[in-house]
């Protein structure tokens, strides 16, 4: 398998660490020099790269920042490559939403969007058009966001888009649940910055005609305190379910 990543730092690096043995070629795209060089010493098989579009690319992984989706997602669906978001965030942007779907018409492009640092996507697809309202509450150690309060604090409450909005690194959950239910109305946000906490903390509240359901996720941070551990590795295994025969949860 061949992959280009358009980001080289933290999430990169656990994605390659987690499925090195499937990898032939990992195309390398950042400005950092430092983390593109620190992952061709660790991974062999790293290349650093300027953009382009090949045949011989199996996915585009983008682990960089909702700037970069909007940068590079149009000219790979155009080009019928499939990419792989992190970033979701950048789809709370209607032009650029509106204009990737209309690309998306006339081209045999996917875009897929893995279910990043929260649960509870297989309920929302199967429950898409029963649902309400969903409320997501998240809650991160003041770390993640640049404070040093001492005791827990509301620091937003709105919906998925004003989040993303403020609050850009630390909330594509909001926008993966609103493009999950295809609705970016009914999806309310809660943020909590909590000194108690060392582990990033979402809490999932639908309401639906076919029942209500209340999920929690207690996410380790990686290696990089605004990211949950399971951010990247929901891209491993959406790579390691590609590639099988037999695909349980779909």
């Amino acid at each position: 398998m061949n992959i280009f990543f358009i980001g080289a730092g933290n999430c990169t690096e656990i994605i390659l660490e987690k499925i090195q043995n499937c990898i032939k070629k990992a195309y390398l795209l950042d400005y950092d020099v430092e983390k593109i060089n620190f992952l061709k010493e660790k991974f062999h098989f790293c290349i650093e790269s300027d953009f382009f579009i090949s045949d011989d690319i199996d996915f585009y992984v983008e682990c960089a920042s909702v700037e970069a989706v909007k940068k590079y997602t149009e000219n790979i669906i155009r080009n019928n490559k499939n990419i792989i978001i992190l970033s979701s965030g950048a789809f709370s942007d209607f032009d650029f939403r509106n204009n990737v779907e209309n690309i998306l018409k006339n081209s045999r492009s996917q875009i897929f969007i893995p279910s990043g640092a929260i649960g509870g996507i297989d309920i929302i697809n199967s429950l898409k058009d029963e649902i309400n309202s969903i409320t997501i509450e998240t809650r991160k150690p003041p770390l993640s966001f640049n404070m040093i309060n001492t005791k827990e604090e509301l620091i937003f409450y709105g919906t998925a888009e004003e989040a993303i909005k403020n609050y850009p690194k630390n909330i594509n959950v909001a926008i993966t649940l609103s493009m999950a239910v295809e609705s970016f109305d009914k999806v309310k946000v809660k943020i909590i910055s909590d000194p108690k906490i060392i582990k990033n903390i979402h809490k999932i509240f639908i309401d639906s005609k076919a029942g209500k359901y209340e999920i929690k996720i207690e996410n380790n941070p990686s290696n990089n305190p605004k990211t949950s551990l399971m951010a990247p590795l929901s891209v491993v295994g959406f790579l390691k379910k590609f590639n099988n025969s037999i695909k349980v949860g779909v």
